[in-house]
């Protein structure tokens, strides 16, 4: 059976699966405001702070149901030209998102920035979250809340789908949440990179999208 089909199978009640229902499938957590960013747009142009990330790279993995989702994006037509992004993460850099992490107000935040390049797309998948997981020894993915965060204002050609919501025109410092296990993508088909911060750590009552207010303050 395919990924696609199997993941449905199995996550049959956690979604509908109907391409055509209009349903608010990404959470709008809120808005960081009075904050520049442009620590963030500068490194981005210098790729000696990011690593280079393929996601449909033909490459063989220990790992069975990578293999599976690798071998299915590649049918699909995604391959190592397409799938290409840079990322640069708070494990080498913590300072760079030091302020971000503490902001989220999730236990154990782990953040990282990626650049899109245009020409570049992220396949329809679910994040996994094992790498986070196995680093903090959490056994179960429920409890886990990853932050989508706009370093710039909306250009045109970059693009977010969630679920069957597709979020565009966004504000410097809006912040997403994608429900768990919702299956989204990333393209940018633009004139400029596509920016984004991903903040990944363990929901508490005091976390960003528990709160009542939808402006934060760094």
């Amino acid at each position: 059976m395919s990924y696609w089909k199997d993941f449905k199978k199995n996550n049959k009640n956690l979604w509908h699966y109907d391409p055509m229902k209009k349903s608010q499938d990404a959470i709008y957590v809120g808005n960081i405001v009075n904050y520049s960013f442009n620590n963030f747009i500068k490194i981005s142009k210098d790729l000696k702070y990011f690593k280079k990330i393929v996601v449909a790279e033909n490459f063989k993995s220990k790992n069975k149901d990578v293999q599976k989702r690798i071998k299915e994006f590649r049918k699909w037509g995604f391959n190592e030209h397409n799938t290409v992004s840079y990322q640069c993460f708070d494990d080498e850099y913590p300072n760079f998102f030091k302020k971000i992490n503490k902001i989220s107000g999730l236990i154990n935040p782990s953040t990282y920035l990626i650049r899109q390049d245009p020409g570049q797309s992220l396949p329809w998948h679910y994040d996994t979250f094992i790498g986070y997981m196995n680093k903090n020894n959490i056994k179960s993915d429920k409890s886990i809340a990853r932050y989508i965060v706009m370093v710039e204002d909306w250009d045109w050609g970059h693009y977010l789908l969630i679920g069957d919501y597709s979020i565009h025109q966004w504000k410097k410092g809006d912040i997403y949440m994608i429900p768990y296990r919702m299956h989204h993508t990333s393209v940018c088909a633009g004139m400029k990179p596509k920016l984004t911060v991903i903040v990944t750590g363990v929901s508490d009552k005091k976390s960003l999208h528990n709160l009542k207010s939808k402006k934060f303050k760094i």
